[in-house]
């Protein structure tokens, strides 16, 4: 699990675990493996919910796109629409 990221604007959106599978187009289990394997974006907890800051879904998906090249998991599951609500 990657540490949250020092910088925090005041305000910004945060997703809970189905807004952020909905936002980057992956299924549910998909993004829970990205956790597990300690390949997720930085979690913040608030009031013991899991949080994601969305610049840091944001830069976690250009990331995940730079690392797998165009044909990467994470493309080839944003242009299926696979995700859980």
């Amino acid at each position: 699990m990657q540490k949250p990221t020092a910088d925090r604007r005041e305000g910004e959106e945060v997703f809970s675990t189905e807004d952020l599978c909905a936002f980057a187009k992956i299924s549910y289990d998909t993004f829970q493996r990205y956790r597990r394997d300690g390949r997720g974006p930085p979690e913040v907890v608030l009031k013991k919910s899991v949080r994601f800051l969305k610049s840091d879904v944001i830069k976690w998906l250009a990331d995940m796109r730079e690392s797998s090249g165009a044909r990467g998991e994470v493309s080839q599951n944003q242009s299926e629409g696979n995700h859980r609500t």
